[in-house]
């Protein structure tokens, strides 16, 4: 049987997600697609290179 505690590991993954929230965005394109993106340094936001095409506007 394992020692695995199902109810502590949520517990944590809550923690973490809410540890993050402060520097966590949703961002949408003018294509109405949609990613996440994290705060990096004032005025930087982080995501991958694939969510957003040269030239084009985001709303965060």
């Amino acid at each position: 049987m394992s020692d695995f505690n199902l109810s502590a590991f949520s517990d944590a993954i809550a923690d973490l997600a809410a540890a993050a929230a402060p520097a966590t965005a949703s961002l949408a394109t003018h294509h109405h697609r949609t990613a996440s993106a994290f705060h990096w340094r004032d005025g930087y936001f982080v995501t991958a290179e694939e969510v957003v095409e040269a030239g084009e506007e985001i709303e965060l």
